[in-house]
């Protein structure tokens, strides 16, 4: 694609000139020496270009063409600072050029290179300005707003290409990259497909389309599309394997997804989304901690190795209460996100006099959290698409006395700004349950049941225990009151079993033991609420594994995800929860909490497999932890034949929550507040 963007350029540039002028051109002549100069440009000659180039400027130094045509050059050379001179001088000469369109987008090229997005973004719309039907402008434009976040404004600069060039091929599959953006994943394989048709045999075509069918449940066209890139260019195999191991991954088979992420490690060790995604996995497989600590290990040292030469800011002078100390909280998920839930209450509550809380978002999809969040920040900075260079560089120039990392290895993390060491410390929260690896990244904060004392020795990080739970629930806020009802077993003489996790999270091991409860509770049923299951494919093969596993699909009932406010109501039908493992509930463990439905969860042997049971903790249901899979089917069996108790326990459970620390946000703010002052005083 870049060769054939390249070849275009040089076709435009001075075309009317170009070998039109007699190459004997004396040298007063600087049309006939730019002419010559253009000839030795496109048969790769740049010393010889450059040397023609420099002399027609020294006695015609506004000459626009030149000037763009010497820009390019050095552009060429990646010499990109002086590049970037003379493309200044030709953009302040003209404005109507017939160059002018070419001249912002070399600017925006080179911006781009240097990962300057916004200016790229900015020279790139100047050129579609200028010339409307500039496609290379309009695709690039596209690009860079989809790269920083602007899926609308990205989507709209696209609908005015695909209004002029319907039939351009590229723009197809950045419409197909917008579609998986917005989760709208068969309209994006409809998309890649066309680009195809239209001719675009790129290898990242075929990917991408494999990526988007493996998500759709149809394994043997994914394989056949990563075939495809993979005869285009055999560098793509490794891209083939994570994919691969991303869709065992959906579908709760860790073993086969871990698989994966190795085989595509050892094509590609460098790929630090693959270690990312191999982590992010082993947090919650049974191979257990060590496993974890070896992967986030080295995947730690590939950044260090990366960021090299990275200086490590001196702590500023600081006594307990002397001064607020800034707090940087870096996060992709400022949005309608678990991360996003539980973070709300808690920096509402943050006292400015002791902490200035600065935000730095690598969100893209704003929403009406993110609008709710914006405003709690006493600053607020847009990342997405900035390098990690230049939000380290930025984040040392706002004198962070404490980065946090929201993130870890999910989603749109920036852990290899960490890596640079941009403040004097570095902790990791929230939005992950494991070690990241990172040598750079001083503390982790937990409470002590999700890591007691003596799994400590599995993080990189140092444990920093807060004294009552990691997590704490901003309390929803609804349109309508949502009120707790009574168990429905009342009035419906059975127990209804329910679970509103992510399909990935319900392995066979779970299903299999929630078939010895079905088996061991007469008559109750199990009202199942998970995303995707209106994709036939994938409903059916849940469907499979569920017969499979024993259950009797009559007293089952399956259904797509709800809106937010209807799944809350949801609630009412469901008597217990029965949690996953060792993936357990977060968010939806705490919202149940709030109407009323306690959940039974097993206690594992990681952090993330600890969870629930930090959570039921701190609402005083430790009765509902069980130790081992016997002892879940136990107590789902006792806890159902108790309907009275059960009733007694809903009406209370919301009130005896909110006063928990699982939702007190002020109780929460004030720990963590401490938590910062005593990391930021410790020694080293």
């Amino acid at each position: 694609m870049l060769d054939r963007l390249r070849v275009a350029l040089l076709k435009r540039l001075d075309k009317a000139t170009t070998r039109l002028v007699s190459l004997e051109a004396g040298p007063a002549d600087h049309e006939g020496l730019r002419a010559r100069g253009n000839v030795f440009l496109q048969d790769g000659h740049y010393k010889e270009a450059e040397r023609i180039y420099r002399e027609v400027l020294s006695s015609h130094p506004n000459d626009v063409k030149t000037l763009v045509n010497l820009g390019f050059l050095l552009k060429e050379q990646k010499r990109l600072v002086e590049a970037r001179v003379y493309l200044k001088r030709a953009m302040a000469l003209h404005t109507a050029d017939s160059l002018a369109h070419e001249t912002h987008y070399l600017f925006g090229q080179i911006a781009e290179e240097q990962g300057h997005l916004e200016e790229a973004g900015q020279s790139f719309a100047t050129a579609f300005e200028l010339k409307p039907d500039f496609d290379f402008a309009c695709r690039d434009l596209c690009r860079v707003l989809f790269l920083v976040g602007k899926i609308d404004a990205a989507q709209a600069v696209l609908d005015k290409g695909l209004a002029i060039h319907p039939g351009y091929a590229d723009f197809h599959f950045y419409q197909g990259n917008l579609h998986v953006e917005n989760d709208r994943s068969e309209l994006a394989a409809k998309s890649y497909s066309k680009a195809l048709h239209l001719g675009a045999k790129y290898p990242e075509i075929y990917s991408a389309l494999g990526a988007v069918q493996y998500k759709l449940g149809d394994e043997t066209a994914a394989l056949e599309s990563f075939q495809h890139a993979m005869d285009i260019d055999p560098g793509f195999e490794a891209e083939a394997k994570y994919q691969a191991g991303c869709f065992c991954l959906r579908r709760g088979d860790y073993l086969n997804a871990i698989s994966s992420f190795e085989r595509a490690l050892t094509l590609r060790p460098d790929l630090t989304k693959v270690h990312s995604s191999l982590i992010f996995c082993l947090s919650f497989n049974p191979s257990g901690p060590p496993s974890l600590r070896e992967a986030a290990q080295r995947y730690g040292s590939l950044l260090t190795g990366l960021t090299k030469g990275s200086v490590r800011p001196a702590r500023a002078a600081y006594e307990r209460g002397s001064r607020p100390l800034n707090i940087g909280f870096v996060s992709g998920e400022f949005k309608k996100h678990p991360v996003g839930f539980f973070l709300e209450g808690i920096i509402r509550n943050i006292d400015p006099s002791r902490a200035k809380v600065i935000a730095y978002s690598n969100t893209s999809n704003v929403d009406q959290t993110t609008d709710r969040l914006r405003p709690l920040f006493a600053q607020w900075h847009d990342i997405k698409g900035l390098s990690d260079d230049d939000v380290a560089q930025m984040i040392r120039g706002h004198k962070v006395d404490i980065l946090v990392d929201l993130g870890g290895h999910t989603g749109d993390n920036r852990l290899a700004v960490f890596a640079r060491k941009p403040a004097p410390v570095q902790a990791s929260w929230l939005g992950f349950f494991a070690s990241t690896g990172v040598a750079e990244m001083d503390y982790i904060l937990a409470d002590r049941i999700s890591v007691p004392e003596e799994h400590a020795e599995f993080f990189s990080e140092k444990v920093c225990y807060l004294p009552d739970t990691r997590l704490c629930m901003t309390p929803p806020v609804t349109r309508q009151p949502i009120l707790v009802t009574p168990p429905p077993a009342e009035c419906n003489g059975y127990i209804t079993f329910g679970c509103y996790q992510a399909r990935t999270k319900i392995n066979d091991r779970v299903l299999s033991v929630w078939s010895q409860v079905l088996a061991a509770v007469p008559g109750s049923l199990l009202r199942l609420q998970t995303q995707q299951m209106h994709i036939p494919v994938l409903r059916d093969e849940f469907l499979h594994r569920m017969s499979l596993a024993g259950i009797d699909l009559a007293r089952v009932s399956l259904s797509t995800g709800l809106h937010w406010e209807e799944y809350l109501a949801d609630y009412k039908n469901v008597d217990i929860l029965l949690d996953t493992f060792p993936y357990p509930g977060g968010t939806t463990t705490a919202e149940a909490l709030w109407m009323g439905v306690p959940t039974i969860t097993l206690l594992g042997d990681t952090m993330l497999s600890r969870q629930g049971a930090s959570m039921l903790s701190c609402v005083g249901l430790r009765d509902w932890i069980a130790n081992d899979e016997d002892d879940y089917i136990s107590k789902a069996v006792r806890f159902a034949s108790d309907v009275p108790g059960l009733a007694s326990l809903r009406a209370e459970l919301r009130d005896r929550a909110i006063h928990s620390p699982l939702f007190d946000t002020r109780r929460f703010a004030l720990n963590l507040q401490n938590c910062f002052e005593e990391m930021f005083q410790s020694p080293g």
